[in-house]
C-alpha cells in the first residue's frame, strides 16, 4: 500500500465523488502503466456524480482542488470553454419570507413561497458548474430556535434554481421557492436559504437566511 506523505484536507462525499469520476482514467493509466493498485471506491447513490458529464466533473473538481489546496497552482487548461467560476466566500446578503405568517402545509405537501434575496456583496451568484440555487431545512419546532436551541432534521431540501442571468451585486431579487413538507404534522421552523452545491450552504458565508415558523397539518386541514 503507497501513502502519499503530506497534510489531510476534509472533503465531502459528493466532492469526493467528482473528484472521483474526473480523475477516473488517469487512476487506470496508473495502475496499468506503473502497477500500482487503485482501489475503486464504493460511493453512496446519494451523492451520485454519475450524471455529469467528464467535462463539468472535470472543472468541478478543478474549483474543489483551488477551494481546499490554494496554495497549489493548478496548470492552465485550454481547453476549458466554460466561463470561470469562484467559490463564494463572502456572501453579504439576505433572504425575507413575502407569504403572510404564520405558514401552513400538509404533510410532505410541496407548495410554492414567494421569497425575496438581496446580493449585498461584490459578485453575482450564479454558476453551471458550482451553481448557487434556493433551498432550505427544516427544524424540529419543539425547540426554542431563537434562545439557540434549535434540531435539523436529517435532510436537506429541494433545489430551486435560481434565473439563468443570477443574482447580481446590488441586486434584490423577487421568486418563488418550491419547499416539501416533512411527513410528521406538528410545529416547525424552516429557513429558507442558498446554497452553493458542492461547497458550502451560503448561511455559513455570511448570508442571513431567513426563519419561519410553519404548522404542518394531516392531509385536509391546511389553511
Amino acid at each position: 500500500m503507497f501513502k502519499i506523505k503530506g497534510r489531510k484536507y476534509q472533503l465531502s462525499e459528493l466532492q469526493k465523488n467528482v473528484i472521483h469520476k474526473a480523475t477516473k482514467s488517469e487512476l487506470k493509466f496508473i495502475q496499468s502503466e506503473f502497477g500500482l493498485p487503485v482501489k475503486e471506491k464504493d460511493i453512496s447513490a446519494k451523492y451520485s456524480a454519475s450524471g455529469l458529464s467528464l467535462q463539468t466533473a472535470y472543472l468541478q473538481a478543478r474549483l474543489i482542488i483551488a477551494d481546499t489546496l490554494p496554495e497549489f497552482q493548478l496548470p492552465p487548461e485550454d481547453e476549458v470553454t466554460e466561463i470561470p467560476e469562484m467559490i463564494i466566500s463572502n456572501a453579504r446578503g439576505q433572504m425575507e419570507c413575502l407569504e403572510p405568517l404564520p405558514l401552513s402545509m400538509n404533510v410532505s405537501q410541496e407548495k410554492m413561497f414567494r421569497v425575496s434575496i438581496h446580493n449585498e456583496s461584490c459578485f453575482a451568484w450564479h454558476g453551471k458548474i458550482a451553481p448557487v440555487n434556493a433551498s432550505y431545512h427544516w427544524y424540529d419546532g419543539k425547540k426554542n430556535w431563537y434562545n439557540g436551541k434549535k434540531k435539523r432534521l436529517p435532510y436537506d431540501g429541494l433545489r430551486t434554481h435560481l434565473p439563468s442571468c443570477g443574482i447580481a451585486p446590488g441586486e434584490v431579487l423577487e421568486m418563488q421557492i418550491l419547499v416539501k413538507a416533512p411527513d410528521k404534522d406538528g410545529d416547525y421552523f424552516l429557513e429558507l436559504t442558498l446554497v452553493q452545491e458542492f461547497f458550502s450552504w451560503l448561511e455559513t458565508k455570511g448570508f442571513k437566511s431567513c426563519v419561519v415558523p410553519v404548522r404542518v397539518n394531516q392531509s385536509g386541514n391546511d389553511s
